[in-house]
């Protein structure tokens, strides 16, 4: 068999691959990326998606929403998703390594502080920031897995068929969704699973 054949069959053998995505790697179940779905997405970035895409959803006349009760539940769910996103926070803060903040001492004090200003909870209460736990697993009884797919998914579609004249960014929806539903998702892992305070690394840094 030549080299060049070799390679070629090499490159069949890798067919049909793709990339793990973010909402995988949560799935796998692996603690480390309980911070996952923070990368692409900062929490105040969260915040902000969510309400916009509340708001949108609420106005979409050919949407879930027509019914006062959609529109109830859908409030309530977005209400509790903002506190699970920072919830989720926490914990993403308490894991990080010791040495993953230090690109920020080379910058000037006044800009410095100005980052550590943003992507702070401001809706948790100081037991919650303390037992982050206590919000997700709160939320974990209060709605299904099942759900909370089904309500991700009628936003997206809200947003997505939206044909009115608030302005509303549509090129990074997907992005948004897989983040959002990766917080989700982490959760239900979380709940699930026999994680406790201490394993979490809740309130210490890694080495």
């Amino acid at each position: 068999m030549t080299e060049s054949s070799k390679n070629n069959e090499d490159v069949e053998l890798q067919r049909f691959q793709k990339p793990e995505r973010l909402i995988d790697k949560v799935a796998n179940g692996s603690l480390d990326y309980v911070a996952g779905p923070f990368l692409p997405l900062q929490l105040d970035d969260i915040a902000e998606e969510i309400d916009q895409w509340m708001g949108i959803a609420l106005v979409n006349d050919n949407s879930a929403y027509e019914t006062g009760q959609a529109r109830e539940d859908l409030m309530d769910f977005c209400s509790e998703l903002q506190l699970l996103s920072e919830a989720l926070y926490v914990i993403h803060q308490s894991n990080k390594t010791a040495t993953a903040d230090e690109w920020k001492e080379k910058l000037p004090n006044k800009l410095r502080k100005e980052l550590d200003q943003l992507n702070q909870p401001a809706l948790l209460t100081e037991e919650q920031i303390s037992n982050p736990m206590l919000v997700i697993g709160a939320f974990c009884q209060q709605f299904t897995l099942c759900y909370c797919r089904a309500e991700l998914w009628d936003l997206l579609e809200a947003v997505i068929s939206y044909e009115g004249k608030k302005e509303v960014s549509k090129i990074n929806l997907l992005l948004v969704y897989e983040t959002i539903a990766s917080v989700i998702e982490a959760a239900f892992m979380l709940s699930k699973s026999s994680i406790s305070k201490s394993n979490l690394g809740l309130h210490k840094k890694r080495p």
